[in-house]
């Protein structure tokens, strides 16, 4: 009995994990396997629409760039960009989060609006794009809106309460 259970349990997970899988497959696998294929061609974007004129040229393509002083600096850059951005944007978060929460930190609050009125500063200039965009029958956006019977109003107007009657 108990193996019947775990065996409906085991089908019910993998029904579940069935759907991602294949996306996961779709749009990673086929992609990675298919660029694989083709770094052994001469492949080229503007035959996209004749894959057949496509020559296998086996390892050539990689003896070209490994050969291209370019792809080694590029190579060299990435390494660096890996070996010294990572460790350095830990200890900066790590030090920004001691200045916020530290104990012996004086003015925590100051350095907490600090870190936070990027987000604020975001919001307020998002607002005010909205509203000056749809300033009366002047703002950009209201005149689009106006073909398709879109009152500025609408928009940056505060909501007023509809009062319904129920009839008897």
């Amino acid at each position: 009995m108990r193996g019947v259970v775990e065996a409906r349990q085991n089908r019910a997970g993998w029904a579940f994990v069935a759907p991602a899988l294949a996306l996961i497959g779709v749009f990673f696998f086929v992609p990675v396997l298919a660029g694989l294929f083709l770094s052994f061609t001469d492949f080229d974007i503007y035959a996209i629409g004749r894959p057949d004129t496509a020559r296998f040229m086996g390892l050539e393509n990689y003896r070209q760039v490994l050969s291209n002083p370019l792809f080694w600096q590029a190579l060299g850059n990435t390494f660096l960009f890996v070996i010294l951005g990572g460790p350095l944007s830990v200890l900066t978060s790590l030090a920004a989060a001691l200045l916020v929460s530290g104990k012996r930190v004086r003015y925590p609050g100051l350095f907490r609006s600090i870190f936070f009125m990027p987000v604020v500063t975001t919001l307020v200039a998002a607002a005010i794009w909205v509203v000056l965009g749809y300033a009366g029958e002047l703002g950009p956006w209201a005149r689009f809106g106006q073909p398709f019977c879109f009152s500025s109003e609408d928009v940056v107007a505060p909501p007023q309460p509809k009062l319904t009657s129920v009839s008897r």
